[in-house]
């Protein structure tokens, strides 16, 4: 056997290559506690700036409050507008088409607002600007929704009148109620 193969071999698996990384990497535990105490720091700081007794006045309650509600606000207004448009589309698309008015640069405002809350990305999706063929249909649609609805309402407009068995039916009443149970009525 060669005689110099085990210092050798000693050195790679053992110690010495042990030694020689601790020296140019550090030790991995050491690091690692060196991390940790340096977050604890950080953490500290943040709290002991939080609990400062300059920030426990109504103003600074006030404005924490405020900064806190700002993603959720934006969040559950997105949510409102969709239960909006579903319960009373009509409105919804005036307002829709009155956000059409507004010039384009202070729709970049807000983005660049909402970015700022949001994250960048959402520059890259935002939608290009509503047209006017756009907006056509939509209202096309709230005008489909209105009819129905006014189809489907007719009997909560008579109701009392279709209930009181004392007095006779005016004569819009009885058009409206023939025409609903006679499709073929006044053709």
């Amino acid at each position: 056997m060669i005689p110099f193969l085990g210092p050798i071999v000693s050195f790679l698996t053992g110690g010495g290559l042990n030694s020689l990384a601790k020296t140019f990497f550090g030790d991995k535990a050491a690091r690692e506690t060196n991390f940790h105490n340096e977050q604890m720091s950080i953490q500290e700081g943040y709290q002991a700036e939080f609990n400062a007794p300059e920030k426990q006045n109504w103003f600074n309650i006030l404005v924490d409050g405020a900064n806190r509600l700002v993603r959720p606000l934006f969040t559950y207004g997105i949510i409102a507008m969709f239960i909006w448009a579903s319960i009373d589309p009509v409105s919804f698309v005036v307002s829709i088409q009155a956000l059409a008015v507004v010039p384009e640069l202070m729709w970049y405002i807000m983005l660049t607002i909402v970015a700022f809350w949001f994250g960048g990305r959402i520059l890259e999706k935002a939608p290009a600007k509503i047209t006017s063929q756009e907006i056509q249909v939509m209202q096309q649609q709230a005008n489909q929704i209105q009819k129905q609805r006014d189809e489907r309402t007719w009997e909560d407009k008579y109701s009392i009148e279709l209930k009181d068995n004392t007095k006779p039916l005016s004569n819009k009443a009885i058009l409206e109620w023939n025409k609903k149970n006679n499709p073929n009525f006044g053709k």
